[in-house]
């Protein structure tokens, strides 16, 4: 399937659109979204983050989506810490929509919240051959 620049840019402004939920993965999170998630339960104050739609831009004439703004997820306690994240997944509600690789795991801190710097958390429509 080829997906012209305009079909590129037109679907970076949908994404930016709309509401995503972040979630954080120690591996890759497989097709349900489900492998590797840190864990929610035993006192972990891990929850996926919603970034709603206000959260994303998407620049005319750009083939991306980005987050806005950094995004904190909170992982406070000493159960969720010391985890390597080395993937994030992104959510519609509960629909799974996709992971990303980060370019090197990054180690969860007691107390302090999980950060994703502004224009990282990338949606970018690459097809093969274009």
């Amino acid at each position: 399937m080829y997906l012209s620049d305009s079909g590129k840019h037109w679907l970076a402004g949908l994404i930016a659109g709309e509401d995503w939920t972040i979630s954080l993965h120690t591996g890759a999170p497989g097709d349900s979204g489900a492998d590797s998630e840190l864990a929610t339960g035993g006192g972990s104050s891990y929850a996926r983050k919603l970034v709603a739609a206000a959260g994303w831009s998407s620049e005319a004439g750009s083939d991306r989506a980005d987050n806005a703004a950094e995004i904190q997820v909170f992982v406070p306690n000493a159960t969720a810490a010391g985890q390597n994240v080395t993937h994030i997944g992104y959510w519609r509600g509960a629909a799974f929509f996709a992971w990303a690789p980060l370019q090197a795991p990054v180690p969860t801190v007691e107390g302090q919240p999980f950060p994703i710097a502004a224009g990282t958390a990338s949606f970018r429509f690459v097809l093969p051959g274009g």
